[in-house]
């Protein structure tokens, strides 16, 4: 098996490649090999196959984000746990059948290793055409022989956000006039004490005053309403209405799960 030098201080174990185009690569006493359709990953105890797009999706997302901020998991056998500055390559380790079956296995690499040769492995594997971090409805296909490389899609420069929906937004405000009525005489005017009226909504299911039972009221129709529901409706938009400055001032829209009716 070949070795090539990635950096100063990394050597990447790869050897030539087989009848499909793709070089097998190994990782301390991890061995990893493709075919058309499938990859297959065997250890001292055991061995696991993974089909081709699902295994370059996931080392695509570990070169990506450099093993990112803890357990990566290939599928429900196969992972990587990042403990920054070395990564636990695992297989069976959080599986219950290999844990029984003893045949789990995992390893201890210095980040720079397992990375370089993640980023070669990808490199050798991904084919012209698909993208291991695009949908699959955006991206070409990864199965066949090995076809050219995707290096522009692979190596590119990804950037986490760096701004959110800012919760300071102010809400949307409502008037006091937009469910309500403001009815005041010249003395409470004066003294700054306003009596509302409610605005009738006119589709209503009771019958209108002094109309036929059964027939269609008219929209111009006075409707009774409800002596305790106007009273509370009244008091609680007269509270309201004494913390602006005047009665058609913007009020702003109470905060949900409060009552509006309570002082």
């Amino acid at each position: 098996m070949a070795t090539t030098e990635a950096e100063a201080t990394v050597e990447i174990q790869s050897g030539d490649p087989n009848e499909a185009g793709y070089r097998p690569f190994r990782l301390g006493e991890f061995k990893f090999r493709r075919d058309d359709y499938f990859v297959y990953i065997d250890w001292p105890t055991g061995s696991h196959v993974m089909s081709a797009d699902a295994f370059l999706k996931a080392l695509q997302r570990d070169v990506a984000w450099d093993f990112f901020y803890g357990i990566v998991n290939f599928d429900g056998v196969i992972g990587t746990v990042n403990h920054y500055g070395t990564v636990d390559l695992f297989a069976g380790r959080y599986n219950d059948s290999y844990r029984k079956a003893e045949l789990d296995h995992l390893e201890n690499f210095e980040t720079p290793l397992i990375r370089e040769t993640f980023k070669a492995m990808l490199d050798d594997w991904t084919n012209d055409g698909f993208d291991p971090f695009a949908s699959p409805s955006e991206t070409g296909t990864a199965f066949g022989p090995k076809n050219g490389d995707n290096r522009r899609a692979i190596t590119r420069h990804r950037l986490p956000t760096m701004r959110r929906p800012s919760r300071s937004q102010p809400r949307s405000t409502m008037t006091c006039m937009s469910a309500i009525t403001p009815a005041a005489s010249s003395a409470t005017n004066a003294s700054r004490r306003a009596v509302w009226t409610p605005r009738i909504p006119t589709r209503l299911r009771w019958p209108a005053e002094g109309s036929t039972p059964g027939s269609r009221p008219s929209p111009t129709a006075r409707f009774p309403i409800p002596r305790a529901s106007t009273a509370a409706t009244a008091s609680a938009c007269a509270r309201r209405a004494r913390s602006c400055s005047s009665p058609s001032t913007t009020c702003a829209r109470p905060a949900r799960g409060t009552n509006p009716s309570r002082p």
